[in-house]
């Protein structure tokens, strides 16, 4: 595990590794997508995003929408409004300049928030990750299939699991993707042993259907993540007990 970058005084950090264990790729695709971005149409950052087209890349609009929520918050102290704004929509064709709106610059203590979001050739460099090319890009995209893991804390808590919840117990994580259930019952009742939703849950829950390693972008694959399941049954009991403590 490597450290992190020192965001607080003598408080460490880790550097989390982000990389592709055979987990369902759909949500990695979605960065793709496009919307309407309806009201937001023209809204930007100065100095940070480009203004939104009529129909832009999600991943631009949660952008603007993030960093200019955070930002406005920060400038004004946490009163619910401010005149300090940092992203506006200009009329069309205007000669409006960030000044002459009364927006500011971001903040230093809100500098790292644009690479939180590196918009250039999103969806170019998905196409190109995906197709194993090795031409850089500007974007900080993670290769392709990539995400980042969650913290461990309340791990106990967080089920079902995989980024799309395609598994309902830890124990069950432990087991080969093959081996895995195909569906479970999505509810309020908790397994203690197993760690995760109860395998039998109330008359009207929902329940999920998923599929294997022979559709990874479905969407609900249970597949990947094959960490700890060639442990043996007394390992994986005893790895089980330790992450109910945490």
């Amino acid at each position: 595990m490597e450290d992190g970058e020192q965001r607080v005084p003598f408080i460490k950090t880790w550097r989390t590794p982000v990389q592709n264990v055979g987990t369902d790729t759909r949500e990695y695709d979605v960065l793709t997508w496009k919307a309407k971005t309806g009201v937001l149409k023209g809204a930007f950052i100065p100095f940070a995003t480009a203004p939104l087209k009529e129909n832009d890349e999600i991943f631009n609009i949660l952008a603007t929408s993030v960093i200019g929520s955070i930002a406005e918050h920060l400038l004004a102290g946490g009163a619910p409004s401010t005149n300090a704004r940092v992203a506006a929509a200009p009329e069309p064709g205007s000669s409006d300049t960030p000044e002459s709106l009364g927006l500011v610059r971001l903040p230093p203590t809100l500098q790292d928030l644009l690479t939180a979001f590196d918009t250039a050739s999103t969806s170019e460099a998905i196409k190109t990750k995906r197709q194993g090319a090795e031409r850089a890009f500007r974007s900080r995209l993670p290769p392709w299939g990539s995400y980042e893991a969650r913290v461990l804390q309340g791990i106990w808590a967080a089920a079902p699991y995989l980024h799309n919840g395609s598994v309902p117990t830890l124990a069950e994580l432990l087991k080969p993707s093959g081996q895995r259930l195909s569906q479970f019952s999505v509810g309020r009742k908790y397994d203690i042993e197993n760690v995760g939703l109860a395998a039998t849950q109330e008359p009207l829950s929902e329940t999920l259907s998923l599929t294997d390693c022979s559709n990874i972008n479905s969407g609900n694959s249970r597949c990947g993540h094959e960490y700890g399941t060639s442990l043996s049954d007394p390992e994986k009991r005893a790895l089980l007990e330790y992450l109910k403590t945490l």
